[in-house]
């Protein structure tokens, strides 16, 4: 992982502005990696005719927390003009359903 901060101090020092420093200058999705190399790996054997071996060696320390969102019912009821009883709130919106610790922002949506 590269640290944002870093890079951009980096870019901006040496005069180099690059696509990847643009991209990982803002963050990049750390945790969606494992999608992406499946995904590479997928492509590249598909169109080079090979396959792709089994396992992954991964130097991924951990996982960094997820930011907490603050949700309030009066400003529910101020953004779609009701107020559902809080049971209703959680149950409806939170992510708990797909495996997620509720009211916490996805690796891609921070």
């Amino acid at each position: 992982y590269f640290a944002p901060a870093s890079i951009r101090r980096t870019s901006r020092s040496l005069g180099l502005a690059t696509e990847a420093s643009y991209r990982f200058e803002r963050g990049a999705d750390i945790e969606g990696l494992r999608e992406a190399l499946d995904r590479a790996a997928q492509l590249m054997a598909d169109l080079g005719g090979g396959t792709v071996a089994k396992g992954v060696l991964d130097a991924y320390a951990a996982p960094r927390p997820h930011p907490r969102i603050p949700l309030r019912l009066e400003r529910i009821r101020r953004v779609i003009g009701i107020c559902p009883p809080k049971e209703e709130v959680v149950i409806s919106w939170c992510p708990a359903s797909a495996g997620m610790s509720p009211w916490r922002t996805i690796s891609r949506k921070r």
